[in-house]
């Protein structure tokens, strides 16, 4: 945990979560207590969506690396996945189409979603 000045609310306090797959960044007012047991909890939901979505991949998927959040609160977080490298290129050409999409498809995804946690 880190207190750091804010430029228009006095201090913040900025709390990072790290694992080897997962990333979650928090900025708090000061005056507000982080809950790590939820902080961990939410750390391994999205580890476990990680993991499921890397096992549904398609042929042409890159594989998820790593899970980055961060936002005000654990309630309410911007998710973004962190590609690994993709497969090569298909040298048939028919199959060219297929493999665009998927790329298509992570560059969308890295834009990040909200994640709604209770």
């Amino acid at each position: 945990m880190q207190d750091v000045p804010d430029q228009t609310h006095g201090m913040k306090r900025h709390t990072q979560f790290q694992s080897p797959t997962t990333s979650i960044r928090l900025e708090t007012p000061i005056s507000k207590n982080i809950n790590l047991p939820k902080m961990e909890k939410v750390a391994d939901d999205l580890e476990t969506w990680r993991t499921r979505s890397n096992e549904k991949r398609g042929e042409y998927d890159a594989p998820i690396a790593r899970m980055e959040a961060s936002g005000t609160g654990l309630n309410r977080l911007t998710v973004s996945p962190v590609f690994g490298t993709p497969p090569r290129r298909p040298w048939q050409p028919w199959k060219w189409k297929a493999w665009q999409k998927a790329r298509e498809r992570e560059s969308l995804a890295s834009n990040g979603f909200d994640y709604i946690h209770n």
